[in-house]
């Protein structure tokens, strides 16, 4: 359980460590050279996914670079985006307008260059509150289960049920953030749905242990 934990925090911290590195390295190669270099990945594919991503990810990081406590607000960054045009991106898109709405295939660097520094802070508070939450859920199972506080058959699989729920909203999020690597899911519901059942689940579970085990054991935890 501690493993699975584990894995979660360290692709939250290679996801910003790798948006990290990329503002680094186009710090330390001015005039778009870093973001040149990165698009021969999608060379003989001028109309690829690839290097349409390429092309917002550096307008994002510009707008980043201007606004990196707050960012440019939520939705915003097609709103601004023709402030930071360069000759890709008009090459790519003529009518820099028509960018308004586009999502970036992408939470982090859409979370870094709307909601900032501050915004990425907070995310990151929000999925180790999850992680801490789904982890207590799963524990007070366990307590009740291994005190023996329950015995009958339907009891026992109600808890397993539970428990295998829990694990389920943990591996949906773990999906979340692998796909925000590169699908458009920013503007779902999909990460506050998972918060929200996580919540209930840990909600329910503390009211059960509360009642079979007592408040002072459920003070304990």
């Amino acid at each position: 359980m501690v493993a699975v934990y584990k894995k979660i925090i360290t692709a939250i911290v290679i996801g910003f460590a790798v948006i990290i590195a990329f503002i680094a390295a186009d710090r330390i190669y001015p005039e778009n050279q870093f973001w040149d270099e990165i698009s021969t990945i999608s060379q003989g594919t001028s109309e690829s996914t690839a290097s349409d991503r390429v092309i917002l990810w550096g307008i994002a990081m510009e707008e980043f670079y201007d606004n990196p406590v707050f960012g440019v607000g939520p939705h915003n960054f097609g709103i601004r985006a023709p402030e930071y045009a360069t000759r890709e991106s008009a090459a790519r898109y003529p009518n820099v307008r028509t960018l308004w709405g586009r999502s970036l295939h992408n939470i982090y660097f859409q979370t870094l260059c709307e909601q900032g520094i501050i915004g990425v802070v907070l995310f990151i508070v929000i999925l180790l509150g999850f992680i801490k939450m789904n982890s207590k859920t799963r524990l007070y199972l366990e307590d009740i289960t291994q005190k023996r506080v329950v015995t009958d058959d339907a009891s026992l699989q109600e808890i397993t049920k539970y428990y295998h729920f829990s694990k389920a909203v943990l591996f949906a999020m773990v999906c979340y953030l692998i796909g925000g690597f590169f699908y458009p899911i920013y503007e779902y519901d999909w990460f506050s749905d998972l918060l929200i059942l996580n919540m209930l689940l840990y909600l329910i579970i503390v009211q059960d242990k509360y009642a079979l085990l007592g408040k002072s054991d459920t003070e304990r935890i």
